[in-house]
């Protein structure tokens, strides 16, 4: 199972930085037992500040905000406190 989510937002000065988490969660089973795993990565950051918006992938380069936020929809809360 995978899931993205909005992280803590952090101030970096005037901008306000908030993380896009990728939460993978998965099991194995054996015959004696089962074995669980998960990670959770960065997988993209959404910068705010003076009537910017913008979103940037892991690598620095440009996302689309507006495709961003169709997968996380939590987004334009975080950004809208």
């Amino acid at each position: 199972m995978k899931s993205l989510r909005v992280g803590t937002s952090v101030n970096a000065g005037r901008w306000r930085l908030f993380p896009i988490e990728r939460t993978s969660i998965g099991h194995t089973g054996y015959p004696h037992g089962w074995w669980f795993h998960g990670t959770k990565e960065l997988y993209a950051l959404v910068v705010t500040g003076e009537d910017q918006r913008y979103a940037l992938a892991c690598d620095g380069s440009p996302m689309s905000l507006k495709d961003l936020t169709s997968q996380v929809p939590e987004i334009e809360q975080a950004l809208n406190r």
